[in-house]
């Protein structure tokens, strides 16, 4: 899961804090696919950025690397709306 953290995110300062949930997402209509989530609550144990930019290192498709934008906000701000239901959990880190 930390690998996978890094990465997605190229954040290699981090620890487990607990499991959250788990849960099946079906993707439609944008893909014909069920994901099985896992969510987990995890904390940087060293300085962090208020804003990066990261590429992933092997895309899937053979392309060029994908560049995500991060940035932190808070849980509880009204201008988060995660796509795809990603946030579904949220609310057990309150």
């Amino acid at each position: 899961m930390l690998r996978e953290v890094y990465e997605e995110s190229g954040l290699d300062q981090v620890r487990f804090v607990r499991l959250l949930g788990r849960y099946l997402h079906e993707a439609a209509p944008y893909r014909d696919e069920t994901h099985h989530r896992h969510i987990y609550h995890l904390e940087p144990t060293g300085p962090v950025a208020s804003a990066w930019l990261h590429y992933e290192s092997s895309p899937s498709d053979g392309g060029p690397p994908y560049a995500f934008s991060f940035f932190w906000m808070k849980v509880d701000d009204p201008e988060l709306n995660l796509a795809g239901g990603q946030g579904d959990l949220l609310s057990r880190l309150q």
